[in-house]
């Protein structure tokens, strides 16, 4: 049978990376081949933590929205520099 588990926890904010320790089976009630295996530590990266509407605190979302703006234009004005660039359709000479 699997399990999951779900864990909150709290860490300060000025704090950037954390370690994560986790044991399963500390009383080795579970007959299993490989005890060695009962123990996982982790180094959990903690980003920016971010708001309801989704801008990152400290980020007032203006840099992301001007780059998806000028990557759209960037987008078209090449589609229509290949669109330019195509040689003209082949007519068929009857």
């Amino acid at each position: 049978e699997l399990g999951s588990v779900v864990c909150d926890w709290q860490i300060p904010t000025d704090t950037r990376v954390v370690r994560f320790t986790a044991t399963v089976d500390r009383g080795l009630e579970i007959p299993e081949g490989d005890e060695a295996n009962n123990v996982a530590e982790e180094l959990v990266a903690i980003q920016e933590s971010v708001t309801e509407d989704g801008v990152k605190s400290g980020d007032d979302g203006m840099g992301q929205s001007a780059l998806l703006v000028l990557s759209s234009i960037a987008a078209l004005a090449l589609l229509a520099l290949i669109g330019y660039m195509m040689p003209p359709k082949i007519k068929k000479i009857e």
